[in-house]
């Protein structure tokens, strides 16, 4: 992405997708020097979800320089072909058991858009004359050429995707090739900032797929974790000895089940700007995480 004045002086996370809903995962990175998307997911279920999947992108497709899918379902990556058709021309990361997958679902997709289409001109309960699909069969075939696998396991170095920010996939065992994205993004604005998004984890124990890859910080289906590097040592402010609790991350996440959003937490005052402010949005449909 090439700079220009709309450019954010420092890295931003928009929930374009999975927000108030458990579908149409789109998670939008955006520094001073690239624009990179975070899996590109259908809406699904009921009506008013699902006529989301025909409003505009909320960012011009051809601005976008990559794009990282954290596994094939189509709630996570079924958009694709519409994103391509639109003007997408960068490379769609993935790992290798995705990249598979994503060759037998995608055109598949395409080809229920267009029955679907077909279906509707023939009932004619469509409003549009005629009724046209999402995208088709040719689109998806179009956008699988643009993958590109990620090496993944212990000891895989990380890929640099776009200017200032490199891949790491960790296994999530949720289905076959299914992996946690961590981004690290180094820009002009400060140090590095580690984003990592998890997807949907799987079981520990699984009787055939391997369960997900030990990390320090895990969060639910679709959860993504904001932080920056901890310093080697750390004290509460007045000096707090041996007993004062272990200093934590600050992480949101919304909460389907509940929901509302539930706000950062962190045990110590010490840590603001850090972390992103609080207090965080009712509703991250429209939010953007900031970091200072």
């Amino acid at each position: 992405m090439q700079p220009n004045s709309h450019a954010p002086s420092a890295p931003t996370l928009t929930f374009a997708g999975a927000a108030g809903t458990v579908t149409g995962s789109r998670f939008l990175v955006e520094t001073d020097r690239a624009r990179v998307l975070v899996d590109c997911g259908l809406f699904q279920g009921l009506k008013e979800l699902r006529l989301r999947n025909w409003e505009p992108f909320p960012v011009d497709p051809a601005s976008i320089d990559a794009v990282v899918l954290t596994h094939a379902h189509v709630d996570h990556s079924g958009y694709l072909p519409g994103l391509g058709a639109n003007g997408f021309a960068g490379r769609i990361h993935c790992s290798e058991g995705t990249a598979a997958l994503c060759r037998i679902v995608l055109p598949d997709s395409g080809h229920l858009q267009e029955e679907e289409a077909a279906y509707a001109n023939r009932k004619g309960y469509s409003k549009h004359h005629p009724a046209k699909p999402l995208y088709t069969e040719a689109d998806a075939h179009a956008v699988l050429r643009q993958l590109s696998v990620v090496p993944g396991g212990p000891g895989a170095a990380p890929v640099e995707i776009a200017e200032g920010i490199t891949l790491e996939l960790r296994r999530a065992g949720h289905i076959l090739g299914a992996c946690s994205a961590v981004l690290r993004i180094t820009d002009g604005t400060g140090g590095p900032r580690t984003l990592v998004v998890s997807g949907d984890l799987g079981r520990r124990e699984h009787p055939v797929l391997r369960g997900p890859s030990p990390a320090r910080r895990r969060h639910g289906a679709g959860g993504v974790h904001l932080r920056r590097p901890r310093p080697r040592r750390r004290r509460r402010a007045g000096g707090a000895g041996r007993g004062h609790q272990r200093h934590r991350p600050a992480v949101g996440w919304w909460s389907s089940r509940r929901s509302r959003w539930t706000a950062p937490r962190c045990c110590s005052t010490t840590c603001a700007g850090w972390w992103p402010t609080a207090p965080w949005p009712t509703c991250p449909s429209t939010s953007t995480a900031r970091w200072r």
